[in-house]
């Protein structure tokens, strides 16, 4: 078991911020669970893995003789994903600290002392965290300082909030790493592709949960033939952010490329490069 945060989670810092010293490795963002451990990490030299034995073994060791309760006390072996673009660091540390929100243990992150959220909010201080990574890509942003984190973050509080009180678990890690290894291998988040096609069509995306208007078809067609065949999503993937079934999406992408064939003709690229200031086409 991983400690809560009000019993083991001090010996567990110790252990990793000597493991962290030793391999003159830095720490962005953190947060303790019951049986997890979400860790971001900036290696120099030593390879992930060892640093994590570092911290885990004696951990493991101490806490075997302090309960007597030999065996492993995590729930599962490390996994590691590397983040190639640190631009997309903000995000990653964002979904960490989101992740006792999207658990349903509180409703406001600064009352979870288990994790970094409230380093970065200037609420603590960590010495063996750091912060001016994060802290000057959001500066570039137009996100500055303490503030403009909270405002960072205030963007996707708002979701997982709601997945929480519908006893929703957020976005789970595999989702994550699927949209992270979407921007970083150059194709568009589904939500991109979305507001490009709303864009397009004069809709806004929350316009997409309604009915009654001609239009609407339309534009799911032409966002799962977007997202499938140009930004890599599965139809199962799209149908579900949509609220439709797969074969609901497939049959009015045949419908409509029959009918509408210049709206798919409409490189994807194209499409994106244009919604800022393209102008809109309402087919009403």
């Amino acid at each position: 078991m991983f400690p809560e945060p009000s019993s083991d989670q001090p010996l567990f810092e110790v252990m990793l911020a000597q493991a962290l010293e030793r391999a003159r490795a830095r720490l962005h963002a953190y947060a303790w669970l019951t049986q997890q451990a979400h860790l971001v990490i900036q290696v120099h030299e030593v390879p992930i893995g060892r640093i994590v034995q570092q911290a885990m073994g004696p951990y493991s060791r101490a806490v075997s003789r302090r309960y007597r309760r030999p065996g492993h006390h995590f729930g599962r072996a490390y996994r590691a994903i590397l983040l190639k673009r640190t631009e997309h660091l903000p995000e990653l540390v964002r979904y960490i600290h989101l992740a006792p929100l999207m658990a349903g243990k509180v409703e406001d992150l600064r009352d979870y002392v288990a994790n970094s959220h409230r380093a970065y909010l200037g609420l603590c201080e960590t010495r063996w965290l750091t912060t001016l990574l994060v802290y000057t890509q959001l500066a570039q942003r137009g996100f500055a300082g303490t503030e403009g984190y909270g405002r960072f973050m205030a963007q996707g509080e708002a979701p997982a909030i709601a997945e929480a009180r519908l006893g929703g678990r957020g976005m789970p890690l595999a989702a994550f790493c699927r949209w992270l290894h979407q921007v970083e291998s150059g194709r568009p988040p589904l939500e991109q592709i979305i507001e490009a096609v709303c864009q397009r069509l004069g809709l806004a995306p929350e316009d997409l949960q309604s009915s009654g208007r001609p239009v609407l078809p339309l534009a799911r067609a032409l966002i799962a033939w977007h997202a499938t065949q140009g930004g890599g999503f599965s139809l199962a993937t799209v149908a579900r952010r949509l609220d439709r079934s797969p074969s609901t999406l497939h049959a009015a992408m045949r419908r409509h490329r029959a009918v509408r064939p210049r709206f798919f003709q409409v490189p994807l690229v194209q499409l994106i490069e244009d919604s800022p200031h393209g102008d809109t086409e309402r087919e009403e």
